[in-house]
């Protein structure tokens, strides 16, 4: 049996990328899963298993809304979140109202109405800044070059305070690059791998800026719901900050390549870093999962490549979502 089976547990955000693809591992898990989401235009997302999932409308920045919706659960995934880098810097006091206020509208909610959930927050490689040296691990300094990577972290702390402060029990999960069905593939600031790929099945031109030389640490996004799950059913995730990636360094153009390659077409162009995007760079990115895998015995089940594959045969068989 399932240590999430019969849990009654709420996906902040639940009608996003991973949180769609979480909602409906925990569906078949038997868990009780509760959606919620500012809107409910991605509804498609969890099809099709919509009618056994229950979906609240609820905004995450809205003190009264988030109360209501933390009560009576027993485990809450935070993945609520305004995720674009260059969003962020371009209007830095919405960012901080989703990603900061929002954290703390669900933190003294979980205070007031819920103190015994437990809470897993997904954070971002990029409140590391650019790393000091390779691989990264949960030790290395932090120095976040934009305002959502500045917020993430922000909102890391508080999770601390509370749990130091009242007792509320976290797991914060500091995700890498997450790619795999039912991502948008419209706009490369909300996931530029997926993007790609719809570029490269639309036989357009994928561009790369720079050299495309520089390391990203990819994962599929099953092998992130694996990690997910065990965060919230584990003792040993108690408390824990985690960061998950392969400890395999792709470089950018041959992600690019790959994608090519599976699809059968498309192909790259190489240009100069914007001015805005080049600011913003943090160079190559691996991660040291070790931690992970020590206290919750986590490793990556998909590689790089068969993450690619499968993702792009759920949009071959789903081509609708290459317009969403």
């Amino acid at each position: 049996m399932s240590k999430i089976e019969n849990k009654t547990v709420l996906i902040t955000g639940g009608l996003g990328f991973i949180g769609s693809n979480l909602a409906l591992r925990l569906n078949d898990l038997n868990a009780n899963v509760i959606v919620s989401s500012r809107n409910l235009d991605n509804l498609y997302r969890l099809s099709p298993k919509e009618d056994e999932i229950e979906v609240k409308k609820s905004d995450i920045t809205i003190f009264s809304q988030v109360k209501e919706i933390v009560a009576n659960t027993d485990v809450i995934f935070h993945l609520a979140a305004q995720t674009s880098h260059a969003y962020s810097m371009k209007n830095p006091q919405n960012d901080t109202e989703i990603n900061v206020q929002g954290t703390l509208n669900l933190l003294e909610s979980i205070k007031e109405v819920n103190e015994e959930v437990k809470l897993v927050f997904t954070s971002t490689k990029g409140v590391t800044g650019i790393p000091e040296k390779l691989p990264v691990d949960e030790n290395t300094p932090s120095a976040p070059l934009d305002v959502y990577s500045i917020n993430k972290l922000t909102a890391e702390e508080y999770c601390k305070v509370y749990q130091n402060h009242y007792g509320l029990d976290f797991t914060i999960l500091r995700l890498t690059n997450i790619f795999g069905p039912r991502q948008q593939v419209t706009s490369p600031s909300l996931g530029i791998l997926n993007f790609f790929i719809g570029q490269a099945l639309k036989n357009k031109t994928i561009t790369i800026y720079g050299d495309g030389n520089q390391l990203r640490d990819y994962n599929y996004v099953e092998n992130t719901i694996d990690a997910l799950l065990l965060c919230a059913s584990e003792e040993n995730a108690k408390n824990e900050t985690f960061y998950l990636g392969s400890n395999i360094g792709t470089k950018f153009k041959d992600m690019a390549q790959t994608i090519i390659d599976v699809v059968g077409k498309g192909e790259m162009k190489f240009i100069p870093y914007p001015t805005d995007a080049n600011k913003m760079e943090i160079g190559d990115f691996i991660v040291d999962y070790s931690k992970l895998n020590e206290k919750l015995n986590w490793k990556p089940k998909i590689n790089f490549r068969e993450g690619i594959e499968l993702t792009v045969d759920f949009y071959k068989k789903h081509p609708e979502y290459l317009s969403k």
